[in-house]
């Protein structure tokens, strides 16, 4: 009996597919596996399957989000107006060291603000750096006799122009005009911080 003889008696399915499957492991193999455009979601994935490490190193912009699925925030100034060109009584101050020349923007916040007039009256409330008046940054109340004005909270801000580099002071101020009975905020505060360039 020859060799393949012998060996043809002795082949099986069974030796037949573990043989195949042998060299399949021992050489190795690569699949293929097509998944359709769009069609794994969250049915698909189980819980937790996504993890942020998984995920570390992409940020979401708002390109990737739909249509009224992003809520943007947004600001507005309720006065827009500029103060007064010369400062009046200082309410509160502070100072800022630039090491370069820039712009400041500048942030103040009044609570509270309220005028009560004997004869037709008014104040304005405004951001200086230097005695100079930063743009927008105005809000006035104003009244006539008998009567009185006021807001709950007020924000002043705006970005003054270029500043030298060195010790700068800057000043939320109130200008009254005569004819007041009561003039004031319950608490104000004050912040600057410079802009590159």
């Amino acid at each position: 009996m020859g060799f393949f003889s012998k060996l043809r008696s002795r082949l099986t399915y069974a030796n037949a597919m573990s043989t195949i499957a042998v060299f399949i492991a021992l050489g190795g193999g690569a699949y293929a596996v097509s998944v359709p455009r769009n069609s794994v979601g969250p049915k698909q994935l189980k819980n937790n399957a996504v993890t942020s490490a998984k995920v570390k190193n992409r940020s979401l912009v708002i390109g990737d989000f739909k249509s009224g699925q992003l809520a943007l925030g947004s600001a507005a100034r309720a006065d827009d107006q500029d103060p007064a060109a010369a400062p009046g009584g200082t309410v509160t101050t502070m100072s800022l060291q630039n090491r370069i020349a820039g712009r400041v923007f500048v942030l103040a916040t009044l609570r509270d603000p309220f005028l009560t007039c004997a004869a037709p009256c008014s104040a304005q409330w405004g951001i200086y750096i230097d005695d100079k008046a930063v743009p927008d940054t105005g809000l006035t109340l104003a009244a006539a006799e008998n009567e009185s004005d006021g807001r709950p909270y007020h924000t002043l801000y705006g970005v003054s122009a270029s500043v030298a580099a060195g010790k700068h002071t800057i000043r939320l101020t109130r200008t009254d005009s005569g004819g007041i009975a009561t003039v004031g905020q319950i608490s104000a505060q004050l912040g600057a911080i410079q802009l590159s360039g």
